[in-house]
């Protein structure tokens, strides 16, 4: 996969970096916007990666699993980011080292949002929406008719808007 950022005010490439596998998430930036991060797969294993706006690799942190899930930023800089592999990772932002994990018990394709108490919330294959706590303790799980792919949405109010593979909301 290449990272490649377009200027947005003439479309022209900026810089371009090889990060050797493909990614089917969204990079999140840090809050100082100092670093990119990111989810990177191959046939075998899937990263994270964290890259400056110069297009410079911070660190690569490799996965059990895919990660197809895109990375959220916390407002204490832990980066959360789910896995293949069934567990939900919170890795500090200077260098992508494993603060804690929380198993979900199946793979986790969802994105996770946060909530404005620090709650993270994602779906995952265990037909499960999961709230999960910035220490890692799981809060609550809800069932759902299947799995989980989308991410979810937290309203002002705190409410929680997920859609799920059974056509529901």
């Amino acid at each position: 996969m290449l990272v490649r950022p377009v200027h947005a005010q003439d479309g022209s490439l900026e810089w371009m970096v090889s990060l050797q596998g493909y990614t089917s998430s969204s990079p999140a930036l840090s809050a100082d916007g100092g670093a990119i991060y990111l989810g990177v797969s191959t046939a075998t294993a899937g990263r994270i990666v964290a890259v400056t706006p110069a297009g410079r690799v911070l660190w690569s942190v490799t996965r059990a699993d895919w990660v197809d899930s895109a990375t959220a930023v916390g407002p204490d800089g832990s980066i959360y980011v789910g896995s293949h592999d069934g567990r939900l990772y919170a890795l500090q932002p200077g260098n992508g080292a494993i603060r804690w994990s929380y198993n979900a018990g199946s793979f986790i394709s969802s994105s996770p949002a946060i909530g404005g108490d620090g709650t993270l919330y994602f779906g995952s294959g265990s037909f499960r929406l999961h709230a999960v706590g910035p220490d890692g303790r799981e809060r609550w799980t809800f069932p759902v008719g299947d799995w989980i792919e989308s991410s979810p949405a937290v309203a002002v109010d705190g409410t929680v808007y997920v859609g799920c593979r059974d056509g529901s909301l």
